[in-house]
């Protein structure tokens, strides 16, 4: 007799994976960190910069300025390393992973055009933030909630995924 767990997802493809399940999960699982730490530095840093104010100060100027700098290859890294976590998701998952891109498509499709916008802005501070003046800091504010906006999309994808009921 079947479960009820096995009566709401369904069993896997009859295909074969290419690995051993327990090394695609570690590889999920490391790849995953591995991405953590560029995106946790994009997040925290724009965050904090958006934060600092409007004092002027040498500390905080210089503080902005590494952030600023470091954002845009970061932003790359984090880009570059969530490949990986995301192609082992949908090996693992790949029927409850698409059916719950599928339900939530226009948002999940928005993540491009949020992620381009995000990028042009850490790009916009990194070599004009001086120019930008007190616009630097609405600048910043915004990457951040661009960024925050593609952290809430994925996270209700994967919540979506992980609740088959609710399909």
């Amino acid at each position: 007799m079947d479960s009820l767990l096995t009566v709401i997802i369904p069993h896997p493809d009859p295909l074969p994976l290419s690995a051993p399940p327990a090394l695609v999960w570690f590889l999920l699982v490391l790849t995953f960190f591995l991405h953590l730490l560029p995106m946790n530095f994009i997040l925290g840093g724009s965050i904090i910069s958006a934060l600092l104010g409007r004092k002027r100060d040498t500390a905080r100027e210089d503080l902005r300025s590494v952030l600023a700098r470091g954002m845009p290859p970061m932003v790359a890294a984090a880009v570059s390393f969530g490949v990986a976590p995301l192609l082992l998701t949908q090996v693992l998952y790949g029927r409850l992973f698409f059916s719950a891109s599928i339900l939530m498509a226009w948002y999940w499709i928005s993540v491009i055009p949020i992620l381009v916008l995000a990028y042009y802005g850490t790009y916009l501070v990194a070599f004009k933030g001086e120019r930008l003046g007190r616009a630097r800091g609405w600048v910043t504010g915004l990457v951040a909630l661009f960024f925050l906006a593609i952290a809430f999309i994925y996270t209700g994808n994967m919540s979506l995924m992980l609740a088959p009921d609710r399909f």
